[in-house]
């Protein structure tokens, strides 16, 4: 039987489940069981509550990495990108504002075909486009 986890690797745990890894990828990293970091990370709401102010610390810095890099660009640096390269630029930066304010990302009209049937039915769309109320 395994020893409890050590304060050291439990820090681990909370940042690298803020930063997004899941229950496997942690327990890949620190050579526990999924179970085992599931089971910390659920036993005590306080747990999850910390886990979110290292989410919005880690924000926080990228944050501020994002608009050195952005104020760091000029308008000749613009200019010399293509136009592949621009649209690019401005669709991530879109998305990411979104994302920042906690609206959906999708833009456009999304379909799922499923079919009808378990035979040899044609498939029917269904369209689940955002309708913007949540």
């Amino acid at each position: 039987m395994k020893e409890r986890l050590a304060l050291k690797e439990k820090e681990t745990i909370k940042t690298l489940y803020a930063s997004g890894k899941t229950f496997c990828g942690i327990s890949k990293a620190i050579k526990r069981s999924p179970h085992t970091i599931k089971k910390y990370l659920l036993s005590d709401p306080a747990i999850i509550e910390n886990v979110e102010g290292i989410k919005e610390e880690l924000a926080g810095m990228f944050e501020d990495t994002a608009k050195k890099m952005l104020s760091s660009i000029s308008d000749a640096d613009i200019q010399k990108i293509n136009a592949y390269q621009r649209t690019l630029s401005a669709g991530i930066s879109s998305d990411k504002a979104a994302q920042l304010r906690g609206h959906s990302a999708a833009v456009g009209p999304v379909q799922i075909n499923i079919r009808v049937c378990s035979g040899a039915a044609p498939l029917q769309a269904i369209d689940v486009t955002p309708t913007g109320k949540e």
